[in-house]
């Protein structure tokens, strides 16, 4: 079923919710973030994006992110994606 995301079109945000949502195995998952190159992945590692996405472990995820980058880039980060500014937020990926 992972492959009929690919028929809906969408962002990875969107692919990876209805991976989620089918019980699509990880392997299916961390090629599909390979193939849309998540900046996420380089910034804070695999684990780190695996664990948020399966287990909710956004703490983690915010931890990781403020240790490469600082809390108010965290802020900002999340700012630029509540209001859909995708380029703002992309910045802020940078290793």
């Amino acid at each position: 079923m992972a492959e009929a995301v690919d028929l809906l079109g969408g962002d990875l945000a969107f692919t990876l919710s209805w991976m989620f949502a089918e019980g699509t195995d990880w392997a299916s998952v961390k090629a599909r973030i390979a193939l849309a190159d998540d900046p996420r992945v380089g910034l804070v590692g695999e684990a780190t994006v695996a664990s948020a996405f399966f287990d909710g472990d956004v703490d983690g995820l915010r931890a990781a992110f403020i240790q490469k980058k600082s809390e108010a880039d965290w802020d900002a980060f999340l700012q630029a994606t509540k209001e859909t500014r995708w380029a703002d937020a992309q910045t802020f990926l940078t290793p």
